[in-house]
């Protein structure tokens, strides 16, 4: 889901790559890694109040070549948010529920 801004503003495009072993994936008999994880962006302005946000899920579902080749390079998203241009926060976050304790990252 993404919020619908006011007045048109410019696009910006964020690139994320997550550590796979940080995901907590269940797996099959026949190999298939599966995670539900979900990414959340979350852009303020300088004073604190939310001017957008983006929120996005995912079932992963790798085959064992697939999933050996995202434990070599990472899992990479992207997403397109509209933030307005001004002095601007952009907080991010996933969590990954597939985990037990639904744990949660954010990057430094």
């Amino acid at each position: 889901m993404s919020a619908t801004p006011k007045a048109a503003v410019p696009r910006t495009i964020v690139d994320m790559l997550v550590d796979p072993h940080w995901i907590s994936f269940a797996v099959t008999p026949d190999g298939v890694h599966t995670a539900n994880i979900e990414f959340s962006l979350v852009a303020y302005d300088g004073e604190s109040r939310r001017v957008n946000f983006v929120d996005r899920g995912f079932v992963l579902k790798l085959k064992p070549d697939q999933y050996a080749q995202i434990a070599a390079t990472g899992v990479h998203v992207r997403f397109p948010i509209d933030i307005p241009a001004s002095k601007n926060s952009l907080r991010m976050a996933a969590q990954d529920f597939s985990a037990a304790g639904l744990d949660r990252w954010k990057p430094p």
